[in-house]
This record gives C-alpha cells, sequence and structure tokens, in this order.
C-alpha cells in the first residue's frame, strides 16, 4: 500500500478539481493547482513519488502519438503500489450512438461526445477510444490491467483501472538501443 504521504495527480483537471489531489490542467483560465502541458517531459515529479493518477477524460484530448510517451512518464513517477485511473468515451459506441441519434441527441450530446465540446481551445477530440486497443498499450508500457467497465451512470464511456507492473522496453526503445547501443 502505498505511503499516506504520496501526492495523488488528477491531470487533466478542467473544472472537476479534487481536494485530495495536485489538480493539473494546461489551461490556466481554469486556475489548476498545477498549469502543465502533458506533452513536455519530464513532468516535474521524481520517480516512484505519485499514489494515484486520475486522467478523466484526458486522453482523447491527446494526440494518438503522445500516448507512449505519456503512459511511460506516468509510469516512471507512480509508485510501485500506486494506482493509474483513466476515463474516456468509448468511441465505437459514441460514434454508434451518433448514427442512432440515440435518445434524440445526435447534434445536442452525440457530437459533443465525438469532437469534444469546443468551449476552449484545449476542449478538442482529437484521437478515438477504443479499449482493447488502449489496454494493449498500456500493457506494453509496464501496466497491469486491474479493471475495466463501463462508467456507472454512462455506459458509452469506459472506465480502466492499473497498476504499475514492470516495465519493458517499447518498440522505439529497442530499435534504438539495437543501434546505437
Amino acid at each position: 500500500m502505498p505511503s499516506s504521504k504520496l501526492k495523488k495527480l488528477n491531470f487533466g483537471c478542467g473544472s472537476n478539481k479534487f481536494s485530495n489531489c495536485i489538480n493539473i490542467d494546461i489551461n490556466e483560465e481554469l486556475k489548476p493547482d498545477l498549469i502543465l502541458d502533458f506533452q513536455k517531459f519530464p513532468y516535474p515529479f521524481k520517480d516512484n513519488s505519485i499514489s494515484n493518477i486520475y486522467l478523466f477524460h484526458t486522453i482523447e484530448h491527446l494526440p494518438k502519438i503522445e500516448h507512449p510517451s505519456i503512459l511511460i512518464e506516468f509510469h516512471r513517477i507512480l509508485h510501485s503500489d500506486g494506482q493509474l485511473i483513466i476515463s474516456y468515451p468509448e468511441f465505437v459506441k459514441i460514434a454508434q450512438a451518433f448514427v442512432d441519434n440515440r435518445f434524440g441527441w445526435r447534434y445536442s450530446f452525440w457530437e459533443a461526445t465525438i469532437y469534444g465540446r469546443q468551449t476552449t481551445k484545449h476542449d478538442f477530440h482529437v484521437c478515438a477510444m477504443v479499449t482493447e486497443e488502449f489496454t494493449q498499450l498500456l500493457q506494453e508500457v509496464g501496466f497491469n490491467i486491474v479493471e475495466t467497465k463501463s462508467e456507472t451512470k454512462q455506459d458509452f464511456n469506459t472506465l480502466v483501472v492499473c497498476s504499475k507492473g514492470t516495465r519493458g522496453m517499447t518498440r522505439e526503445e529497442g530499435v534504438y538501443k539495437e543501434i546505437w547501443g
């Protein structure tokens, strides 16, 4: 069990701040505890110093090409007994809800769930999240999948709970090592 002295991080907090966490966002207008661009590394935390990382409805706002680097950085800062908890809209479910006009919400809700609400310059979805692919990536960078389920009140959103496992080399790291030693 991680020490109670370890920090908890709420990455991409937006206006949803948690009192027991360091609330982190790129948008300074939202007045997070820490302003941070998630695509600039390393993050300002020591190795193994974080007990919990929450990333609720944020990963879909970040380019998919950056996901491995972000997750590797989360792995670095997360304590060995820590947890990474991520939620996101499940693309196949929301796209089907848009096509079916589920609840009559095609443009009032489903379109914004696909593309983001677009209320700020950062509030755009830039990638489609598919759990089978994303959990494979999580495992490739060293996370163990503890649980994957639909969010309780919104079955079109997915919640993934991970623990820190042993991190192997990514394909890119293996190629780099093979070429340059």
